[in-house]
């Protein structure tokens, strides 16, 4: 009798741990905000069967980050941007990239860096098509360059590389992803066999990825966690992960074998890319946006880290080649210390409308004395190396 009530009493214990969960769950799911689990459905599969995928066109979708409302709207053509006609009336200058391109989180179009720049420069007649697309590495890039973006015969085209995840996603391939239902599902085989397990982590497991886009209480821990990590905005030395997916791990002074493939790799699609747009005559440039840690670590330089690395690699290619280079880290790390104003969400590696904001001021200025062939020729460009 013991034994059976002993038994009855973590069974109800079990039941109501079960309940309590169950709640938390339900309750989590009514509270969180439509796209604030990172999941908001706007991609679709690349029309041409090539691989990659492309933004689906007309969306005018809302989401929340950081408690504010984001809207999200494209053209007919699938660009986070104003509407366009494929006929060219005016010079015009095509910005590709990732999510940092996209606009990932800006208020609206008008807020992002693309927006600022557009209105910028707007008084020299130029039309500005935002090609940027979440997740994109630079293979993506390269190829919505040649199946999209040369049918609007753009004059320039700008490719906005990310410190933090391009290479890597480069290295992944176009087939990184998978897109179901408008969102792109992480394929675990493709970096498992790319990758050496001993740089994985639970975020890369199929398991953590399962979690993450099922629950919302794993959801919460998640933003917890990572919160907890981001309350001080001035960290005084770099932490460097082992992780492949860690956007530090390609601040390390030393690189691991895997890492060289990687620059290796994605270098040489930066040269197709330019070798394609010369034979079209198209102006090819170059802008690194730094990481979040990159802007507000004390220290740029430690132990085993320097956070001119990822970059240094695109400016050393830039400078071998004679193709316009901006590197957006001493300008963004400046207005940081200068103002002391937060440049990227609070639980997002993104920028918010300030960070957004410096960089479109920073872009046309660099653009304005570099980026017209009236004005400047690629001899003259002006650089700002790591």
């Amino acid at each position: 009798m013991k034994v059976r009530s002993a038994l009855a009493k973590v069974g109800l214990i079990n039941l109501i741990a079960l309940g309590l969960l169950s709640f938390i769950e339900i309750w989590l799911r009514i509270a969180e905000r439509p796209g604030e689990n990172s999941y908001v459905p706007i991609l679709m599969e690349n029309p041409h069967k090539t691989g990659s995928y492309r933004l689906k066109p007309d969306l005018q979708l809302n989401t929340v980050v950081d408690g504010r409302e984001i809207d999200i709207k494209t053209n007919s053509h699938g660009m986070s941007s104003a509407e366009i006609d494929v006929h060219k009336t005016k010079p015009r200058i095509a910005f590709v990239g990732d999510s940092f391109t996209f606009g990932c989180w800006a208020d609206s179009f008008e807020a992002t860096f693309v927006g600022r720049f557009a209105a910028d420069v707007s008084y020299e007649g130029y039309e500005i098509l935002n090609f940027g697309v979440p997740g994109y590495g630079f293979d993506d890039a390269e190829l919505i360059i040649k199946e999209e973006v040369i049918r609007f015969q753009p004059d320039h085209v700008i490719l906005m590389a990310f410190a933090g995840n391009d290479f890597r996603d480069t290295f992944l391939g176009l087939d990184q992803y998978t897109i179901e239902n408008g969102v792109g599902l992480f394929d675990f085989e493709n970096f498992a066999e790319k990758v050496s397990s001993e740089y994985h982590t639970d975020d890369t497991t199929k398991i953590g990825w399962f979690l993450s886009g099922h629950f919302a209480t794993y959801r919460a821990f998640a933003k917890l966690r990572q919160s907890m990590g981001e309350n001080n905005l001035s960290q005084e030395y770099l932490e460097v992960g082992r992780a492949f997916t860690d956007y530090s791990f390609w601040s390390q002074v030393a690189y691991p074998e895997v890492a060289m493939q990687t620059i290796d790799i994605s270098l040489k699609t930066l040269g197709r890319i330019e070798q394609f747009l010369r034979e079209n005559e198209v102006t090819f440039q170059i802008a690194a946006i730094p990481y979040k840690e990159q802007v507000y670590v004390v220290h740029p330089m430690g132990n085993g880290y320097d956070i001119r690395f990822p970059q240094k690699y695109i400016a050393e290619y830039a400078e071998t080649h004679g193709v316009p280079y901006l590197d957006l880290l001493p300008p963004l790390r400046e207005s940081f210390r200068k103002n002391n104003e937060a440049l990227y969400a609070k639980r997002d590696p993104h920028l918010n409308n300030n960070g957004h904001r410096v960089i479109g001021e920073v872009l046309s200025q660099w653009f304005t004395e570099i980026g017209s062939p009236n004005r400047a020729s690629v001899d003259d460009t002006h650089q700002h190396h790591p």
